[in-house]
């Protein structure tokens, strides 16, 4: 599993997205997603137990406006991030899911139509 982008997009399925270097949250790399999704299998779950999904998100730089996405585990929504400021990084306390196998499927999705995005880690 490749949760940081620090092996860019190995194992993601994804739209409308790059991995940029530099300005990381945490590691050296993050993820500009601007119309676009990311998607990922995670595995090693267990069944009927809570896990959480944590990022670290801002606002693109030179692009106004709030830009939203929406956090996905076997498409049901269990959480949407709303970006604001470009000077620090906000963190998502967690989204919670319980999965009802050992792997389910992540996706991490944009809600704009047009350039706004914002840069996840």
């Amino acid at each position: 599993m490749n949760t940081g982008f620090e092996d860019d997009l190995n194992g993601w399925t994804h739209s409308d997205v790059a991995v940029e270097t530099g300005g990381a949250f945490e590691g050296t790399k993050r993820l500009q997603l601007q119309n676009g999704f990311i998607e990922q299998t995670v595995t090693g779950l267990v069944a009927g137990e809570t896990h959480s999904v944590r990022l670290a998100y801002i606002s693109q730089a030179g692009v106004d406006g709030l830009a939203d996405a929406s956090v996905k585990i076997d498409g049901v929504e269990i959480g949407r991030i709303h970006t604001g400021q470009t000077n620090e990084f906000l963190s998502a306390n967690g989204f919670e899911f319980i999965p009802v196998s050992a792997s389910a499927v992540l996706r991490i999705e944009s809600l704009e139509t047009g350039s706004t995005g914002m840069i996840i880690d």
